[in-house]
């Protein structure tokens, strides 16, 4: 017995089973695959972006995923052979989940004011104390335009306090 849904075709798909030079594909675009274009600072370079979400597909390498408020050079594949490439206005590209901006560029994900932010890479230097003491850290410098400093000063403060550990509460006790 045929089932007449399974077995109509689908109309979508009814165009697609032809021989590939049946279609003029000169006018296509690359479609976003696999992972993306990723920010390497040096020292003095900026960026200007969105943060627009966390790319955690591999957990062992959380990125920031940001869009291009401008052109942006960026780097794809590994760092001893990466080649270069420009992300338009409107692209997308990651940036690694550096000490200094992370909590930052979360609240931005989490809020939904998605501010363009200048993010500017100052300087390198060593974490002097605790688990990361003596490995290179970046320094940054953010920059946003006023009205978007002034919505993200509003929710900043109970985020952040969202993020620290909650209280012992024998400690607490104790203390009381």
């Amino acid at each position: 017995m045929s089932n007449a849904k399974t077995s109509q075709k689908n109309p979508a798909n009814a165009a697609n089973t032809g021989s590939a030079d049946q279609y003029d594909t000169t006018a296509f675009v690359d479609l976003p695959i696999g992972f993306d274009p990723y920010w390497s600072p040096e020292v003095g370079a900026s960026i200007v972006a969105s943060a627009e979400e966390f790319d955690a597909r591999d957990p062992d390498f959380v990125r920031i995923r940001m869009k291009a408020a401008q052109p942006t050079k960026c780097y794809k594949g590994n760092v001893e052979d990466a080649e270069e490439v420009i992300v338009p206005a409107g692209g997308y590209f990651t940036v690694s989940t550096y000490a200094g901006i992370t909590k930052e560029l979360l609240f931005h994900v989490k809020s939904d004011i998605k501010p363009i932010v200048k993010l500017i890479a100052e300087k390198k230097t060593k974490v002097r104390t605790g688990r990361w003491a003596g490995k290179d850290a970046w320094v940054f410098r953010m920059q946003t335009a006023e009205k978007d400093k002034a919505a993200l000063a509003a929710g900043r403060d109970a985020f952040m306090k969202s993020l620290a550990p909650a209280p012992d509460r024998e400690e607490a006790a104790a203390k009381a």
